[in-house]
This record gives C-alpha cells, sequence and structure tokens, in this order.
C-alpha cells in the first residue's frame, strides 16, 4: 500500500488495530517506523485518525519502538532535524529528546 492520502494513513491504522499480531511483531521496528510516519502525517494534517487515545502518546510509543533499530533511529532523527516528521517544532522537539 502506497501511504499518500489521509485515507490510506486512516486504513493503515485501522489494519494494524484490527490485526492479530503478537506482541513480539508489534514490537518491530520496520513495522513502527512506518506507523510512526503514518501518525506524524495524521498530527501534521490535524484531521482525526478515527482511533481513540491520544495521537501524540501514540506517535512517541513508535518511536520508541521503531528506534530499537540505530538505522531506523538515525534516519528518525534526521527527518527531525529537517522538520519532515511533524511540522510542530515543540512536538518535534520532544521526539528529539525520544531519540537522543
Amino acid at each position: 500500500m502506497v501511504l499518500g492520502k489521509f485515507s490510506d494513513l486512516q486504513a493503515a491504522l485501522k489494519t494494524y488495530d484490527e490485526s492479530n499480531l503478537l506482541e513480539a511483531d508489534r514490537a518491530n521496528p520496520q513495522l513502527n517506523e512506518k506507523l510512526a510516519r503514518v501518525a506524524a502525517k495524521a498530527i501534521a494534517s490535524g484531521n482525526k485518525t478515527g482511533r481513540r487515545g491520544d495521537p501524540v502518546a501514540e506517535l512517541k510509543a513508535f518511536i520508541i519502538r521503531a528506534a530499537a533499530d540505530p538505522g531506523i533511529k538515525t534516519s528518525l532523527k534526521n527527518d527531525i532535524v529537517s522538520h519532515s516528521i511533524t511540522g510542530d517544532g515543540n512536538l518535534d522537539a520532544e521526539l528529539s529528546d525520544i531519540l537522543k
């Protein structure tokens, strides 16, 4: 699935929510990197994802899990520095702190 339109982002999150993944699979850094980027786009767009819970807390949780892979951690750090994650300077600073 190519993620671009907001409806695609919502569908990706819904598929994740409805999946029967084991916790070990949900902790996969590559999966969480994708989910972090989806969540960040949703936050940046200002649109509701249709999910319950705090979207910022979910984004932070995805970032923490994704950062278990050093390469992904570096990629996320670079995107935060270039302000291409959320576009929100305060939130990007919080995410940057998580990735230290």
